[in-house]
Formats: C-alpha cells, structure tokens, sequence
C-alpha cells in the first residue's frame, strides 16, 4: 500500500547538501537526486548523514528547453532513510519557492 503522501518525479541532477556533525563541525557533500517530491527528495551519494539528521540541500536543476537559465532549488529538510541499496539518503522536507534561484551558464 502507498503510503507516501506526494508523488515522486524521476530526474537526475546534481545535489549539495550539508550538515552539522555530533562534533559541531560543518559537512558538506555531493550527490545526485534520484527522484523529488513536493515532500523531499532521495539522494545517491557514497557517504549518508546519519538517520534524523537536519540538513539543507541544493538542487541543481538542468535549463528548461530553449533557455540557458539552470535553477538552483534549495531547502531544508532531515534525513528519514538510509539506504545501502543503492547507496543513499532519503530526505523529508520541502523547497522554499522563494529561494528558487536562476544563473546563466
């Protein structure tokens, strides 16, 4: 049974999230997202913040068709899952529309 409560979108686009440890100290590491909801996002990377960690994420969204604008979309979420198969992190959170930022390539 389905029990996710926005549907995924299926994409893959380089991820930037960060972190801060038990230590206090600031991490930051890359990814891709794998897939994307309104409600978070899963990211393959080679090393997973730990279960229930807070951490921002940016994702880097390709230009649409015809326009040389890539998107930043960036937010806030926590870590709900992590996975070994493929390695990854599951995040639960939501992108602020207001922090939706474009440059030009």
């Amino acid at each position: 049974m389905e029990q996710r409560k926005f549907p995924r979108y299926r994409l893959l686009a380089p991820v930037i999230f960060t972190w801060t440890d038990t230590s206090g100290l600031s991490q930051a590491r890359g990814g891709f997202a794998r897939d994307i909801s309104p409600g978070g996002l899963f990211v393959l990377c080679g090393t997973s913040p730990p279960l229930e960690t807070a951490l921002t994420l940016e994702v880097l969204l390709p230009p649409l068709k015809d326009s040389p604008t890539l998107l930043r979309l960036k937010g806030e979420g926590k870590v709900v899952r992590v996975a070994t198969q493929p390695t990854g992190f599951g995040a639960a959170g939501e992108f602020d529309p207001n922090l939706l930022k474009s440059e030009f390539s």
